[in-house]
């Protein structure tokens, strides 16, 4: 009876302190994610964006001062409906048929007018690396389409905050998106794929 006590009695600690610690990840998550859209919120209000033709010098400068202020940001851009026209820093060398009017990003921003969108993790043309990105539609005072503002997240940031806890010897985090695929996971084959069929889903929607 002492030695069930004792099991169940050690049982309750962990699950209570386990519990503790995924509330604490998820809000640091809520505010990193709070506060890049709100970077992103804070360039869109720009009057510079409506004209960035003739203000592209200053949108690059303000686009340097966010990135560098911010070491979680691995790049800002804006794509430009008009002219598809893509403004990145820092500075990238595209492809010549490079288009961001075709880009899942911002067909995404575009459905969600006001609202900054959030992709799933993919690889990034410019960087190679496996990022997702946050991204918001502007217009002009006339509510015509400006274009597309992004900010890219690499899913390393992400892997680095999610493994500054640790649960026990050998347990460890896991971030899924919306519709149950890993963001993050120790084992980096692993992120993209679907579980939302799985035992893991199913059991945490009861």
């Amino acid at each position: 009876m002492s030695y069930k006590n004792s099991i169940e009695l050690t049982t309750q600690e962990l699950t209570g302190s386990t519990e503790e610690q995924v509330k604490s990840m998820n809000d640091s998550f809520e505010t990193f994610f709070q506060n890049t859209e709100n970077q992103l919120d804070r360039l869109s209000k720009y009057p510079i964006m409506i004209s960035y033709d003739k203000n592209l010098e200053s949108i690059m400068d303000e686009f340097s001062y966010t990135q560098t202020s911010n070491s979680e940001i691995n790049g800002i851009y804006l794509g430009t409906e008009k002219d598809g026209k893509a403004f990145i820093f820092p500075e990238t060398e595209l492809p010549a048929d490079y288009d961001p009017r075709q880009r899942d990003w911002y067909q995404s921003a575009l459905k969600q007018k006001n609202k900054t969108i959030w992709t799933e993790p993919y690889t990034d043309q410019a960087t190679n690396e496996l990022v997702i990105t946050a991204a918001k539609a502007i217009y002009d005072d006339r509510d015509e389409l400006i274009g597309v503002l992004g900010v890219d997240i690499s899913i390393d940031t992400l892997i680095t905050m999610v493994n500054q806890t640790k649960f026990g010897e050998t347990g460890y985090t896991v971030l899924l998106d919306q519709k149950g695929s890993f963001v993050t996971h120790p084992d980096k084959e692993k992120i993209q794929q679907d579980i939302s069929k799985g035992n893991i889903s199913k059991k945490n929607e009861r």
